[in-house]
């Protein structure tokens, strides 16, 4: 059986509308200033794919007040050269844009990478790039434009980075050290014990390895995914992890840990 594997298809706008119908508002919640410009973040996704890039993945946050759905907080993630083949274990670079028509999110742009391997998307702000953020006034389409080409432009820097990590061997020690950092970035530790074991255990063979790249990869996966068993010490009962589904959590979470990987990177040099 071959191990490549044919790049995520774009998501066309019926399954957009789906999974985050906030995307197509028809306006921006009641209370925004004079100065809110409002443009529905469709007409930049289209926009986007004029220039070649495609969305292939989407959510939003959940509300259960109907009206605010409308306008809720939402991602959608783009990648360029959507019929490429990839191996197994390849890294493919995206883009994510986070916004919102409820005032809580100007447009937001991060650089983000998406691992073959277990479909994780590791989101990466590095000193390079930043947060690209995009203000709800102006020529919002051709800022968000030019901020994409900038991130893709920057993307060679945290390939080089990920190199240096797949370098860089640890112990077993050393990973116990990295899953306890990496489980306070979501569960307080005076309330939910964690086994740094448990975490850095691999979900699959492929992922059988010492190194800081790897070690990261499982990490992440294991915070976001909900395949962690925490202890309530208050209650001392043990229970699964619910996977993480917020979109600002995601982004903090994957952000958090990989800033936490780079100081591990800095420590080892």
């Amino acid at each position: 059986m071959s191990n490549l594997a044919v790049n995520k298809l774009e998501m066309n706008d019926e399954y957009l509308q789906r999974v985050a119908p906030s995307i197509f508002a028809l306006g921006a919640q009641s209370g925004r200033s004079k100065h809110y410009k409002f443009i529905p973040t469709i007409e930049i996704i289209n926009a986007l794919r004029q220039e070649g890039f495609y969305p292939v993945k989407a959510a939003q946050s959940n509300s259960k007040n109907a009206e605010k759905r409308k306008h809720s907080k939402h991602m959608v993630r783009f990648r360029k050269d959507i019929g490429q083949t990839y191996a197994v274990g390849d890294l493919i670079p995206e883009i994510e844009l986070i916004n919102s028509h409820d005032g809580t999110s100007q447009y937001l742009l991060n650089s983000g990478i998406y691992r073959l391997a277990c479909s994780n998307g590791l989101v990466v702000s590095v000193n390079d790039i930043d947060s690209i953020k995009v203000r709800h006034s102006g020529n919002i389409v051709d800022n968000v434009i030019e901020g994409s080409y900038r991130i893709i432009q920057e993307t060679p820097k945290v390939f080089d980075r990920i190199e240096r990590m797949r370098e860089v061997a640890l112990n077993n020690a050393e990973k116990q050290i990295f899953a306890r950092a990496a489980a306070s970035l979501r569960w307080d530790k005076d309330i939910y014990e964690v086994d740094p074991n448990v975490m850095i255990k691999p979900i699959r063979e492929a992922d059988r390895q010492d190194d800081l790249w790897t070690s990261l990869n499982i990490l992440q996966e294991k915070l976001l995914s909900g395949q962690t068993l925490i202890h309530n010490i208050e209650t001392d009962k043990l229970r699964k992890a619910r996977p993480v589904t917020n979109v600002d959590e995601t982004s903090r979470l994957n952000k958090a840990i990989w800033q936490l990987v780079e100081e591990m990177l800095k420590l080892k040099q």
